[in-house]
This record gives structure tokens, sequence and C-alpha cells, in this order.
């Protein structure tokens, strides 16, 4: 009697199956994506041709510290960022993000640049970073969050990371709490942490607090101006460090305010037409004798000097 000896085909097919598989997930994302008003988020976004439609659809699109492209003027709806990217709208183009857009990607990069983050009356944060490695914001425009008193709502940027932060050319205007927050406590422990900022070139206008320095934080502002804050246009508190360069305080409450044990350095610096010009409790607050602190209702006085090193 003859043995069959055929091979049997249904036995090779779980491997076929599997290498097949392996090579259809094994295709890379793209490093660049794009985002048009005539897009779909059910396009191939990685050519210009067929972009997405929003924000969160390219997202989902593009690799780790890839680029998100906007091609055209419009509303991107909100973001959720969790790794490494660049968003980048070119001159000319405003791209619009609907509400908030928050940031939890741990030691990621992260990069918005030309970008209007319009908050229309909504009790959110413009930006809201949870976790990052490094944020750069550059020619950008946040504005128009509400919230009320002694909440978390309400605020531009609220940077509660450890890490890195560059905001530069940039306007913060029309939030009912603080303009640029730097906090850096875990949400989940509530320890504080440690986070370095530097602010340049940027308005900080109409909100409720200009710029503040928080727990643990080393913040440079340099050729900024905050003008018309309720209450203060620079400041820092809770042994926060506050570095005040070639900058304007006007038409604030306080031009610039030192609470709780901080201390604030503050150089070539005009403070003028505020409610009070410098407004001290419990910390330091510190000229390098080049200052132009006049016609405040009450100009107040520094407590400390300091020398260039």
């Amino acid at each position: 009697m003859r043995t069959s000896r055929r091979t049997p085909i249904l036995a090779a097919f779980p491997l076929f199956a599997l290498l097949l598989s392996a090579s259809v997930h094994a295709a890379p994302l793209p490093s660049r994506v794009f985002v048009s008003p005539t897009g779909s988020d059910s396009n191939n976004c990685a050519n210009p041709t067929t972009p997405c439609l929003t924000f969160a659809g390219a997202m989902s699109q593009v690799a780790d510290a890839g680029e998100i492209m906007v091609l055209a003027t419009s509303g991107y709806g909100p973001l959720s960022i969790t790794r490494s990217v660049l968003i980048n709208a070119p001159a000319g183009v405003t791209a619009y993000s609907c509400c908030t857009v928050v940031i939890n990607a741990p030691h990621a990069t992260v990069s918005l640049r030309g970008i209007t983050i319009d908050g229309a009356g909504k009790a959110q944060n413009g930006i809201q970073v949870a976790n990052v490695g490094t944020l750069y914001v550059d020619n950008c425009l946040i504005t128009g969050f509400t919230g009320p008193p002694s909440t978390t709502a309400g605020n531009g940027l609220w940077f509660g990371s450890p890490g890195h932060l560059f905001v530069t050319n940039t306007t913060v205007r029309g939030n009912s709490q603080i303009g640029i927050m730097i906090q850096p406590v875990d949400p989940l422990s509530g320890s504080t942490q440690t986070a370095n900022a530097s602010i340049d070139h940027c308005h900080l206008d109409g909100n409720g607090t200009g710029l503040l320095s928080d727990i643990n934080t080393s913040t440079v502002v340099r050729y900024s101006f905050a003008a018309g804050n309720l209450y203060d246009g620079f400041a820092a508190q809770n042994a926060g460090v506050l570095n005040v360069e070639d900058c304007v305080a006007t038409s604030n409450g306080n031009g610039i305010g030192a609470y709780a044990t901080s201390a604030i350095y503050v150089s070539n610096t005009t403070v003028t037409g505020n409610n009070k010009g410098l407004n001290v409790a419990f910390a330091s607050l510190l000229s390098r004798s080049n200052n132009t602190v006049e016609n405040n209702g009450t100009n107040g006085s520094f407590n400390f000097t300091f020398a260039a090193k």
C-alpha cells in the first residue's frame, strides 16, 4: 500500500498569513502629513492632494517626531498630543484650534507654530500641559478662555510638567485667569517638580495675570509686554524664580508682583501706568538699578539690588 506524501496546503496557510500580516503592519507612518478644510480624515494624509480634515485625524496618521503641515486657513478642532510632533502653519495661513490643546507626552518634544487657539469663552485652558520633555510655542495666539476664580480653567497656557518651555513671538490675551502659568506639580501625587521657561518677544495682555512663575520654576522673560492685566503683569510665587529683562509692564493692577518666598530679578525694564508698580509680600524683588518705575498710582519699591555677573 502506497503512502501519500502530498504536502498539506492548509497546514502552511497560517505561516503565510502571519508573514503577510507582518508585511502589512510593518509599513511606517509618514513623517509628514497635511490638513486642509477640503480634506477628510479617511484620506491618505501624507499627500497634500489628499489631506486630513482635523488635527486629531492628522495626529493619528503621523509618525513620532513627524510634522503636521497646515495648507489653508481653517478651524481644525481640539487636539490631544501624546508623542513628539511639529504642528506648522506657515506664514499667511491661520490654523484655528477650537477649544483646548492637551499635551500628555512624557519626554517628548512638541512644537506649535503659527496656531490660533481660541476658547470663545469656554471654561478650559488654551494649552494644557500635563507632561512633556520640551514644548516650543512660536508665533501663536492664545485667547478667550474663561473660568471662575480659584479654578484650574481660564488660563492661556498652563505648563504643569517638569521640563522646558520656550514661547516666542506669541500673544496671550483675554484669558480670565493667567496668560502663561508655569506650575510643575504632579497631577497624581501632588508633588512639586522642576521646570525652566523662556518667554521672548511676547504680549501678555488683558488676562487676569500676564505671567506667573510658580513652584520650583526658573523663568526668563525678555523683550515682552504685559499690559491691561487685572492683577499682575509679571509675577512669581512659592519659591519660583523669575528674571524680567528688557520688558514693559503697563496698565496692570500691579506691574510686577513678588510673593511667598519667590525671587524676581529685574533689569532694564519699564514699569509705568499701573495701579501699583511694584508689589512685594514675603519675597525678594531685586533691581539691577537700570529700571524705570514711574507714573504708577503707587510706584512701590525694590527691596534688594543685584549686580551683573
